[in-house]
């Protein structure tokens, strides 16, 4: 069966006897029919009730016709432990909340992985994703090995990485990643490396998450915090690094998996006759899971 649909105040007599199927005989006054509130074919969790101490907790498909049914699937509980054999006489059918329904949301998160699979979890009705991209490298001395971070996706949808500092300049923030999302903040810029005459490195760029590394005063530029997203600081007194784009979205009804990749932390410059480049943080996605 599909996951259960909720609707308030749907209620119906039937007078159907034994274990099976139930024919639906109408709404009880005040209330909704079950067609019209959960719809043909789809599937909610009723309870049968026949006033006398005889109750039934069940899954169910609706199924519209003259009359409308309802099938007894997977039993949840009941008076007896087992499923009731109704007698004659009028029950009532109620679409209730079970306790089963109220499931605390689940969290997964995900470090790494190029091209890996996340498989989503039984039951679960909404996924909530927060990424951000790779932060990139701090500038260094040597005016080479600096390199930008990688792009974090998940499904089609992307986490743009930041640039590596070119030079005294910060390096560029993530932004405008592949695919549509409800929601994106650019990544933060990295510092400019100060004037020529001083020996401060600029700070790498900060994402939704934080993480920026600092330059410092005549050194290597420290690496950002791993899986933030920041840029690396610069080698004194050369630029930071871009952080990577912050993304968040929602996938309701999701599919069995999804293809997810955290992006690369960006490498710092080297040193050459002078100071290194910090390495930007690597990306990270959060997935909340709701039932």
């Amino acid at each position: 069966m599909a996951a259960p649909i909720y609707a308030d105040r749907v209620k119906e007599t039937t007078t159907t006897t034994g274990t099976g199927t139930l024919s639906l005989g109408g709404t009880v006054t005040g209330y909704q029919t079950f067609v019209n509130a959960i719809g043909n074919g789809n599937t909610t969790k009723i309870v049968i009730d026949d006033g006398n101490g005889n109750w039934e907790l069940c899954l169910t498909v609706v199924a519209s016709g003259t009359p409308a049914t309802l099938t007894r699937g997977t039993l949840i509980g009941s008076s007896t432990g087992s499923r009731i054999n109704f007698s004659a006489g009028t029950k009532t059918v109620a679409v209730v909340p079970a306790a089963d329904w109220f499931t605390l949301p689940t969290r997964q998160v995900l470090t790494s992985g190029t091209a890996a699979t996340y498989t989503t979890p039984s039951g679960c009705r909404q996924l909530r994703i927060r990424m951000v991209g790779g932060g990139g490298g701090g500038y260094g001395a040597g005016a080479s090995g600096q390199t930008s971070g990688g792009d974090t996706s998940f499904n089609s949808i992307a986490a743009k990485g930041g640039s590596a500092s070119s030079g005294a300049d910060g390096g560029v923030g993530g932004t405008a990643g592949a695919g549509s999302a409800s929601f994106r903040v650019p990544g933060g810029g990295g510092g400019a490396g100060p004037s020529t005459g001083t020996t401060i490195g600029g700070t790498g760029g900060s994402s939704a998450f934080g993480g920026g590394a600092s330059g410092r005063n005549n050194n290597s530029g420290l690496s950002a915090a791993a899986n933030s997203g920041g840029g690396g600081g610069g080698g004194a007194p050369l630029g930071g690094g871009g952080a990577g784009e912050y993304v968040e979205y929602i996938i309701s009804s999701p599919a069995g998996t999804y293809t997810y990749t955290v992006g690369a932390k960006g490498n710092g410059g080297t040193a050459g006759a002078g100071f290194a480049g910090g390495d930007g943080g690597s990306g990270l996605i959060i997935v909340d899971e709701f039932y």
